[in-house]
């Protein structure tokens, strides 16, 4: 479900920048910013990257059942659902500082607009998910540089969303 949530996610956000910007080429990739050798992936370059930095999953339970199984005579498990929380960095990667805060705005833009996201405007929603609600992590400068120095990398310019995902 993680994989098929920032696939989806990079998804729309890239037809909206082509849309945006008029492209014809994906601007979006689903990458850490640095490879394990401390190097930048080539593809990563003039791009709009996405990158998990953090998961969280809040259990929850159904209500109780006060019945029993009928084999042992036991009372029956509660049945566990689970919501995830997905904390992505989206930065954007360009040769040119300006473009880079171009693409930066309109993807705070479109994560502004689009702060839920259901099956009925978006029906390839990831199967597992009933809806995924967007919000704008804030992180100060010291937050910022402490995410950038655990991924070994140079600051990009950069945000942090956070994806509550209820799993249907």
């Amino acid at each position: 479900m993680i994989s098929a949530t920032l696939e989806f996610t990079g998804q729309i956000l890239d037809d909206h920048l082509k849309s945006h910007f008029g492209l014809n080429e994906s601007k979006v990739v689903l990458n850490s910013p640095v490879s394990a050798d401390g190097t930048i992936p080539t593809g990563n370059m003039n791009k709009v990257l996405l990158s998990l930095i953090n998961l969280d999953r809040t259990a929850t339970k159904a209500p109780i059942s006060f019945g029993y199984k009928a084999a042992t005579a036991q009372p029956a498990d509660d049945v566990k659902t689970g919501n995830y929380t997905l904390y992505i960095l989206a930065s954007t990667n360009f040769d040119n500082y300006t473009e880079a805060l171009k693409f930066l705005d309109a993807i705070v833009v479109f994560f502004s607009e689009h702060t839920l996201l259901e099956r009925a405007a978006y029906p390839n929603l990831p199967n597992a998910a009933s809806k995924i609600e967007v919000t704008l992590e804030p992180a100060d400068g010291v937050h910022m540089r402490s995410i950038w120095l655990a991924l070994g990398a140079r600051y990009q310019p950069s945000v942090i969303y956070k994806l509550s995902i209820t799993v249907a």
